[in-house]
């Protein structure tokens, strides 16, 4: 597996050279109200298409070997080489702190296969978590919201005046 560990960290880094070309939104989007302020990045932001992440990076999920083959070791070099690529396409990931590498790479993997919006500028988060508990992609362990208050939208009150001073 160690070969192949290393065949895939030579192709994933190959596909940072496959970034889409900034789109001309003047083009695309003519009548976007964002392109009369000089707001492009808006337009290409409000309607760039979802598309699946393995098109766009131009490789498919299924040559990423299932978490189940790899060591700790081997996940962690993926992982990071996978976050490179990632930020080369404007994607982030946030984890929380010490999770396992094995658990990391799962969910990168599977994240793999999902559909994203890419944008020529700026940033996409990709937080994994739906900040339900019991449903956390973390586990209990890691889980980074299970001691947050619930939070209730009758907790919202209008800001007086006063304290906007």
């Amino acid at each position: 597996m160690e070969k192949y560990v290393n065949q895939l960290i030579d192709e994933l880094e190959k596909l940072k050279a496959n970034k889409p070309n900034k789109p001309n939104v003047h083009v695309l989007y003519p009548d976007h109200p964002a392109l009369d302020y000089g707001l492009d990045h808006i337009a290409e932001w409000e309607c760039a298409p979802m598309m699946p992440m393995a098109d766009l990076l131009g490789f498919p999920q299924e040559n990423l070997p299932i978490v189940e083959k790899l060591s700790e070791t081997q996940a962690a070099v993926i992982c990071e080489k996978i976050l490179d690529v990632w930020q080369e396409f404007n994607f982030y990931a946030d984890f929380p702190y010490g999770l396992p590498e094995l658990t990391k790479y799962q969910i990168l993997r599977k994240r793999w296969g999902e559909e994203v919006q890419y944008i020529s500028e700026g940033m996409i988060h990709f937080e994994f978590c739906d900040y339900e508990p019991e449903n956390c992609p973390f586990g209990l362990d890691y889980c980074s919201c299970k001691d947050m208050e619930p939070f209730e939208m009758d907790d919202m009150k209008p800001m007086d005046k006063n304290e906007l001073s």
